[in-house]
């Protein structure tokens, strides 16, 4: 259910018809399923359910796939993940006994997360990337994907599959990849967001502020809280269309099962950001009940 609502399974008979009743309206995906060695399961249909009932809906099997790939990098920064950072009085200390191991840079890897509830995958396992650039994603099943990566601030700009062009994260396996190769571009040139919350008294020091993306874009909610000058950033943002809000205790729940943040309209701002994106956005927190 595209809705937040629970789709009821139902069992297909020998001849491959199925039925399914008393769906609430609203809009769905339906996928066939056929748990064994390997899983299969068919291209998700998307389908709207109103007042009549809707006939003859065909869903074809997909066996799982690999797609053999290769990154490619927009500027240097994506390239590499920075290695973490050293502690200056740690570092000292250390030297002073033995010389200390140079950090190691974070593995690099990359990851399909699956959107809609539009089939069986789920979150696929990391991947990692080798030192040519080179990866290959295994036994995908048919679906769409959002394409992330393992490092900070750094995301998938733009795909290629085959000789099909996409811009964006969002990779369309709903009938496979005909065998194709996928080149995925990474760029580092992500967006921040900043600003202050406040109240009828001024500044809020300790307020929560939610960065909420687009249900359908398979990312997850970020959370942050105000300094002592009720100033908040987000770094590292990916381009996408988000709510911004001073948050309570309810809009993480809300969030998390996909519900409306209809009723936080009067404190929320909608953003759309592009690549490298630097938005300044004032905030304001209802007063307490």
């Amino acid at each position: 259910d595209l809705n937040g609502g629970p789709g009821g399974p139902g069992p297909a008979k020998p001849d491959g018809t199925f039925a399914i009743w008393r769906l609430d309206p609203g809009r769905y995906v339906l996928t066939a399923i056929v748990r064994g060695t390997p899983v299969l399961q068919s291209s998700p249909v998307e389908i709207e359910v109103g007042t009549a009932d809707i006939d003859h809906v065909e869903l074809t099997m997909v066996p799982p796939f690999d797609i053999p790939g290769r990154m490619q990098f927009d500027d240097e920064a994506a390239r590499q993940p920075q290695p973490p950072q050293t502690n200056a009085a740690t570092g000292q200390q250390q030297q002073s006994q033995q010389q200390p191991a140079p950090p190691q840079a974070q593995p690099r890897r990359i990851m399909l997360r699956e959107l809609d509830g539009s089939g069986y995958g789920g979150q696929m396992r990391p991947v990692d990337i080798g030192v040519d650039d080179s990866f290959t994603l295994e036994k995908v099943q048919p679906g769409r994907y959002r394409v992330t990566l393992s490092w900070p601030r750094v995301f998938v700009k733009s795909m290629t599959l085959g000789s099909v062009r996409m811009d964006g994260d969002i990779l369309d396996l709903r009938n496979g990849s005909g065998g194709a190769s996928l080149t995925a571009v990474a760029s580092s040139n992500a967006c921040e967001i900043s600003g202050t919350v406040s109240d009828f008294n001024g500044p809020v020091v300790g307020a929560q502020v939610a960065l909420a993306p687009e249900q359908s874009s398979g990312m997850n909610m970020q959370m942050t809280r105000t300094g002592a000058d009720g100033s908040y950033k987000f770094q590292g943002v990916v381009p996408g269309k988000y709510k911004l809000l001073p948050a309570d205790e309810d809009v993480q729940g809300l969030v998390n099962m996909r519900r409306s943040l209809d009723d936080y309209a009067d404190i929320t701002e909608n953003l759309e950001l592009h690549a490298g994106d630097k938005v300044s956005k004032d905030l304001k927190q209802r007063a307490s009940k």
